[in-house]
């Protein structure tokens, strides 16, 4: 797998968004115990090497703490806010044994004695990485959307 590249995000997301879908894409509404409509979000069909790739070229400096990732995850893809937290233990998977991803040290730790850790992507990796994204996004385009807080 390879990594896009971090001067141009793809797709285009907007990580702190509260807006929803609307039209042919939206999610599918259910109704609760309350009576109320709640939007269900189906399951990205990306990969979670593409997801990840996704949220580390949407960030200021192509670098982020796990817990980052996870945020950008749940507010782009909000299947991951309802999800098991099994979803966690992939994403640590991908990033520590997938060749893609590459951990660095966090150095604006800002004082904090916690040292963590910020996972960027592996610019060998990055070409392959576009091709994966562009695979899924020409096999399924409507399924991603609807998977999207904001397509």
């Amino acid at each position: 797998c390879a990594c896009p590249s971090v001067s141009q995000p793809y797709p285009a997301m907007r990580p702190y968004s509260n807006g929803y879908a609307s039209h042919q894409y939206s999610p599918h509404k259910i109704h609760t115990m309350q009576g109320r409509q709640q939007k269900v979000y189906p399951k990205p069909i990306y990969s979670y090497s593409c997801l990840i790739a996704m949220a580390l070229k949407n960030s200021k400096n192509g670098s982020l703490p796990v817990s980052d990732i996870y945020h950008f995850m749940t507010e782009n893809f909000p299947y991951f806010k309802t999800a098991p937290d099994g979803w966690k233990n992939s994403v640590r998977h991908n990033l520590s044994l997938n060749k893609c991803f590459e951990k660095i040290e966090n150095k604006a730790s800002g004082g904090s004695s916690r040292k963590g850790c910020l996972w960027t992507l592996n610019p060998a990796k990055v070409d392959k990485m576009d091709e994966e994204m562009q695979k899924w996004k020409r096999k399924d385009p409507v399924a991603i959307r609807r998977s999207m807080a904001n397509p």
